[in-house]
């Protein structure tokens, strides 16, 4: 096993006990003790966020699901043309993109985990102005970690069309990286449709300018559009709480499909044949 292959499942075991796995590790590596701990541990991740917890949990997990695909699919596409790009994919998690500073996806998923976590914390709450302050945290904290896997994303699939691969795509504006991948992709017609549901850089925007605003008599939002001749927009409360759940779960999603490449690669036989058949189809099936 590699040093960068120890440091991605040394960090996503640290994720899994600082969560709500911590109790379940001990249990876990009892249940699993013929695989090494860590990639157990990893598996008990990828079966704790598939598995729906209520009836209500049943459409959120199968978002986890599609995302957590598009992760493996990204990277299967791209290590067939070119393994920086992929391994840089695979490594998001824990290192720049080499000779990019800051392009490290960890801070930015641990904004999205901790805002995760405060949306918890007052669910069933009626007071209106407190779901907005919180859902408006998580929704700007899952767009700022969407914008950063873009560019990962972004470059795999230059990668597997054949297209030119250009750095450059980092300093890119969110707006221009969603309108650059609905290019690649074919947009919602395409493989990865969702993304282009949750990606939502005029909200977005209207949030860090200050140009949003909620009425919770009405329990409308209403924010600005443009630069210099900006149009008003709205969402009900119910939708943008909606859509902003939606959009949270490519925080664990992102972990199962990073979870998923590394103990196909790294996991023993009997490991991998612990993995959802439908994560394996995904990592084994070849399109050449």
């Amino acid at each position: 096993m590699t040093k960068d292959y120890k440091k991605i499942i040394g960090q996503m075991v640290d994720i899994a006990k600082d969560g709500n796995l911590g109790i379940e590790i001990e249990k876990t590596q009892k249940e699993y003790e013929e695989i090494d701990n860590n990639i157990a541990c990893i598996i008990k991740l990828i079966f704790d966020v598939l598995t729906p917890k209520s009836e209500d949990d049943i459409k959120v997990t199968e978002a986890k699901s599609i995302f957590s695909q598009y992760i493996i699919l990204a990277y299967r596409e791209s290590i067939k043309k070119d393994k920086t790009i992929a391994n840089a994919l695979l490594y998001s998690l824990i290192e720049d993109f080499p000779s990019i500073s800051n392009s490290c996806l960890l801070e930015k998923w641990r904004t999205l985990a901790e805002s995760i976590l405060s949306v918890r914390e007052i669910a069933g709450s009626k007071k209106r102005l407190e779901l907005w302050q919180n859902y408006s945290r998580l929704f700007q904290a899952y767009n700022e970690f969407l914008n950063g896997l873009l560019n990962y994303l972004i470059l795999c699939w230059k990668c597997h069309l054949g297209e030119t691969v250009d750095l450059n795509i980092f300093g890119f504006s969110y707006g221009n990286k969603i309108n650059e991948f609905e290019k690649l992709t074919n947009g919602e017609d395409g493989a990865f449709y969702l993304i282009f549901r949750i990606a939502k850089n005029q909200i977005r925007n209207a949030i860090a300018h200050g140009d949003i605003r909620f009425d919770p008599d009405s329990g409308i939002i209403y924010y600005l559009v443009g630069k210099k001749n900006k149009i008003e927009k709205q969402i009900n409360i119910v939708d943008f709480m909606a859509l902003t759940l939606m959009g949270s779960t490519i925080a664990q999603a992102y972990l199962v499909g990073i979870g998923t490449i590394v103990v196909m690669e790294q996991g023993s036989e009997k490991a991998i044949n612990l993995l959802p058949d439908f994560l394996k189809n995904v990592y084994v099936f070849q399109t050449d």
